[in-house]
């Protein structure tokens, strides 16, 4: 749990720091509005938080953090929070130190520095190529890559998110004109992965699938309601609410994977 008087000491300054950062466009630049940046800062609040107060986790690192949104929040909240992401400038990482330009696949940290290492919708465009049209020759590799550098830096845990490839629709695609969307595709395609898949790869690296984990808090089902209505909502909202059963949260009934992954050798 995060100490509460390290939070209160912290708070002004964090405050602060947000709202510097809000006003630098160069930052937000993942981002068209100010609507966007909420939606992304209410996932973290209402989806991480509880998962890092739950584990008891204070120093946390983000891979793939876009525009830095997740650590900024997170310290905020009194969280020793890093991020990195390859698309940070230079004047972004000079200015804030904790976010920081690289890729997941060479991560600048030493081993199990973090109590907790999250990835939010990224693994599943490692090793693809035009905006995850096209996968790589090497994507297999890519992807052994990234997940032994988040089990390589964790000490406890791993959570990551991505669609179900078992499900027949990718509700998180984005074509190659930048515009999100809704792609079906084969469950026997490697665009995305299965959580099969993704508890082969982490226990390769001493990590096991700990949990399916309930993912209120982090959809707000926007794009659901715009093209299917109130109704279309409804059953996405059940469909998520059995995401954590273990016997359908890997199955082509769930749209999208929230896993937990722990450490065998806590040593």
């Amino acid at each position: 749990m995060v100490d509460e008087s390290h939070t209160m000491h912290e708070g002004t300054a964090m405050q602060n720091q947000w709202t510097s950062l809000l006003k630098d466009s160069v930052i937000w630049k993942g981002y068209d509005d100010q609507h966007s940046i909420e939606v992304a800062r209410l996932k973290i609040q209402n989806f991480i938080v509880p998962q890092l107060q739950r584990l008891n986790a204070t120093r946390i690192l983000e891979v793939g953090c876009g525009s830095g949104v997740g650590p900024v929040v997170l310290r905020e909240s009194g969280f020793e929070a890093y991020g990195i992401d390859p698309h940070f400038k230079d004047d972004v990482t000079d200015t804030y130190s904790f976010l920081i330009s690289g890729e997941g696949k060479r991560i600048p940290f030493p081993d199990r520095h973090f109590d907790l290492v999250y990835s939010l919708e990224t693994i599943e465009h490692v090793g693809t190529r035009d905006g995850m049209l096209e996968l790589a020759e090497d994507y297999q590799i890519e992807r052994r890559l990234f997940i032994r550098e988040l089990c390589r830096v964790s000490s406890r845990h791993v959570i990551i998110t991505t669609p179900n490839k078992y499900f027949p629709v990718d509700e998180h695609h984005v074509d190659m004109h930048g515009n999100p969307g809704f792609r079906v595709h084969s469950p026997f395609e490697n665009k995305t992965l299965s959580a099969r898949e993704l508890r082969n790869g982490f226990r390769e690296f001493g990590f096991e699938l700990d949990a399916f984990l309930n993912p209120r808090g982090y959809y707000q089902l926007e794009r659901v309601k715009k093209k299917f209505g109130r109704i279309g909502s409804l059953v996405s909202d059940g469909l998520l609410r059995l995401s954590s059963n273990r016997l359908i949260g890997g199955s082509f009934l769930n749209p999208h994977l929230f896993l937990l992954f722990r450490r065998l050798d806590r040593a």
